[in-house]
């Protein structure tokens, strides 16, 4: 339990008091005890705040007769700073603000004791399954500690701490199954993707091909050639010496003869 107040003075109609934020595992509300009057009816009016936004907003609690007022759903962030006011209505009479808070539920929350699931015994080991009493949010840290003794006459107790943190299963079931859905259809749209890529790539993959080749060109003496086709170049390479018969001296007493005439 979590109370702070401030009161402005009202000379007719008695303001609220022990007004307190009740947090019992992340389930909290503002809660008071009922003003006095002689004659009519008191209701109350509940007003919150955020350290974030600090204008007053009206909450789920206007004029209603119960002393005890729930956070609405946009209000219960664990690491919000919350305050909160009440005063009491009689008729158009009202009393003063009562103030209380801040509240961070993370930080003044009562959290309960942990539920066992299951117990498994061997006689070397004592293996328990707990869960936590609230319903746990993404990336939640819970340290667990067990005492446990031997079922005799001497009661020596021992203890056992042990850490544990698990992102997938610190989900809620409806938020667990909403994220295998969008797991699924990520995969389904992936294998869309990459079918059409490789359906476009066997469709165009001849201009894929021909884009990647490089284009073909003339060699340069051939160019010039085609440029100038008197140009010195293919006769020479036709009228090569090799065509020409060659003088041939074999030795002494052989006669050499040769291509020139007569």
């Amino acid at each position: 339990m979590f109370s702070c107040r401030t009161r402005e003075p009202s000379p007719h109609l008695p303001a609220p008091e022990d007004v307190e934020i009740y947090s019992y595992n992340f389930h909290s509300l503002l809660r008071w005890s009922p003003v006095p009057v002689e004659t009519g009816s008191v209701l109350y009016t509940v007003h919150y705040k955020t350290g974030a936004f600090p204008v007053w907003n009206e909450m789920n609690c206007t004029r209603i007769p119960r002393t005890q007022c729930g956070f609405p759903l946009e209000i219960q962030k664990r690491r919000w700073t919350i305050f909160l006011r009440v005063r009491a209505e009689l008729g158009q009479l009202p009393s003063a603000w009562v103030q209380a808070g801040p509240f961070v539920a993370e930080r003044d929350t009562t959290l309960g004791p942990p539920r066992v699931s299951r117990v498994s015994a061997s006689s070397d080991s004592l293996l328990l399954s707990v869960t936590p009493p609230f319903s746990p949010e993404p990336g939640d840290s819970f340290q667990y500690r067990v005492f446990y003794w031997e079922n005799t006459t001497r009661t020596t107790k021992k203890e056992q701490e042990t850490q544990y943190m698990d992102f997938f299963s610190a989900f809620p079931e409806a938020t667990r199954a909403g994220f295998i859905t969008l797991l699924c259809l990520s995969g389904l749209v992936l294998i869309n993707l990459a079918t059409a890529g490789l359906l476009l790539l066997w469709k165009h993959h001849k201009k894929i091909k021909q884009s990647f080749q490089p284009p073909l060109k003339i060699p340069s003496h051939f160019e010039e050639f085609l440029r100038d086709p008197g140009m010195p170049g293919l006769e020479e390479l036709d009228n090569s010496p090799e065509d020409e018969p060659q003088a041939l001296v074999a030795g002494e007493g052989i006669q050499a003869w040769s291509s020139s005439p007569g």
